[in-house]
């Protein structure tokens, strides 16, 4: 479940990969995941988490709706936030 990706070559025989995980927190509106970060995403998940469906917030407030809906709810164990 990767969000983004870097890479870059360190002269003289080095490739520096950089990768930056999703990390799920629920199921979103059917087969769809969301993030912490807020971001809706597709991927296979072993790991129980969550539904949720039906939450709405304007513009700027979706960062806040999901800072506080991932209070509340577990953390699935799948990746580590840093």
């Amino acid at each position: 479940m990767v969000d983004e990706a870097e890479n870059s070559r360190r002269w003289p025989d080095t490739l520096v990969v950089e990768l930056v995980e999703h990390v799920p927190l629920a199921h979103w509106n059917g087969m769809d995941l969301i993030s912490t970060e807020g971001e809706v995403f597709s991927a296979s998940v072993d790991a129980e988490l969550p539904r949720l469906s039906g939450l709405k917030a304007p513009g700027p407030r979706w960062s806040i709706l999901i800072g506080n809906a991932s209070r509340f709810l577990p953390r699935s164990g799948c990746a580590s936030a840093s």
